[in-house]
């Protein structure tokens, strides 16, 4: 999309929730095929990457129990 060479302004810091086309792009996504995707999806490979680290985070957070640090 273009702006007319008007300034826009991005909110840093929120995070970022998963869209159902990041899922749908996830259950295709094989650790080979990112350029793939990013030519499918009209994103770019770093765009890619980063829902691709995001997924990772998500899944973990739901999959991985917390670790007991205070130690017996």
């Amino acid at each position: 999309m273009e702006h007319g060479g008007e300034t826009f302004y991005m909110m840093v810091g929120h995070a970022y929730r998963l869209t159902q086309r990041d899922r749908e792009m996830m259950a295709r996504y094989t650790g080979r095929n990112i350029a793939a995707l990013a030519r499918e999806y009209e994103l770019s490979e770093p765009q890619v990457r980063r829902i691709v680290r995001m997924w990772r985070q998500e899944y973990h957070a739901k999959h991985q129990p917390p670790l007991a640090l205070d130690g017996p």
